[in-house]
């Protein structure tokens, strides 16, 4: 099973240690095992994280049509994101974006607001709103790890 340690430095003047780098390394992934220990050296403290994962997400029984394998896994990623945002907001997951908008930003790669401007069905306010997530979903979905 493949496996990541990810370490993250305590940042002092935030007061706060920063996961985005772990945030995004688990977008498209499902973690089996994880293990967190904290150490620190003379000026710093950190937080490392162990993961075994998989990459691989639950898939839905209406799978798209025409996308790869890269995109079908991407669309569910999305769609697990929309129904969380959905459910904070109290509102139906199609309200934020339709399967058939998930699938059109997937097979163009979309990864900018203007471009997501494009979408039949997103304009202002909706990029306003949602714009930043999907964008950050996609990007991270489609980049390559460094295999050191």
């Amino acid at each position: 099973m493949p496996h990541e340690i990810i370490t993250i430095p305590f940042n002092a003047s935030a007061k706060s240690f920063y996961a985005d780098e772990l945030n995004k390394f688990c977008l498209n992934k499902k973690v089996s095992n994880k293990k967190i220990e904290f150490f620190h050296d003379e000026k710093t403290v950190y937080w490392t994280v162990f993961i075994e994962y998989e990459t691989v997400l639950e898939h839905s029984f209406n799978e798209p049509k025409g996308l790869t394998e890269a995109g079908t896994l991407c669309y569910e990623r999305l769609r697990e994101w929309r129904k969380v945002t959905a459910e904070k907001e109290g509102v139906p997951p199609f309200v934020i974006a339709k399967n058939s908008h998930l699938v059109e930003i997937i097979n163009k790669e979309i990864k900018t607001l203007e471009a997501l401007k494009q979408i039949n069905g997103f304009g202002r306010r909706k990029v306003e709103k949602y714009g930043k997530d999907i964008i950050e979903i996609i990007k991270t979905f489609y980049e390559i790890p460094n295999e050191g």
